[in-house]
């Protein structure tokens, strides 16, 4: 749990320091599934620890801060999904015996046609069929 704790704060400076808009949904995921693809207790408390961060955050804008309640309602809703997209990834990727790195996954990950989701390079060649499942 130290190691997955670890890694969202490596990826929350990261995303501190880009300050690029959407960047939020992608250190959610590149963390929740670095964590997670080692195994299915590893998912299960990366998934855990995800939402215990979440409820932390809720009280800290909200019942601590000035944000109003639903507007920290709709970002942690919109970071659970993320996390759940993750580990999801990540477990399956895992059962099926890939072992895919996160930033791979994420440069493959069918986020395009989402709202307010991290936005693929230019460069990619991946195309997003309407599945929205991930890429093996």
């Amino acid at each position: 749990m130290g190691e997955a704790a670890g890694e969202l704060a490596a990826s929350k400076e990261e995303m501190d320091e880009l300050k690029e808009d959407g960047y939020d949904n992608y250190a959610h995921r590149y963390a929740m599934y670095t964590n997670a693809k080692d195994g299915l207790d590893k998912a299960i408390y990366t998934l855990g620890g995800g939402v215990l961060k979440e409820a932390r955050d809720i009280y800290k804008k909200s019942i601590k801060g000035d944000t109003p309640l639903i507007d920290s309602l709709k970002d942690s809703h919109k970071d659970t999904l993320n996390n759940i997209e993750a580990v999801y990834a990540a477990t399956k990727n895992n059962l099926q015996g890939n072992d895919i790195d996160g930033r791979l996954w994420l440069n493959d990950f069918d986020n395009i046609k989402c709202a307010n989701h991290w936005r693929q390079p230019v460069e990619s060649g991946f195309q997003a069929d309407n599945k929205s499942d991930w890429q093996a």
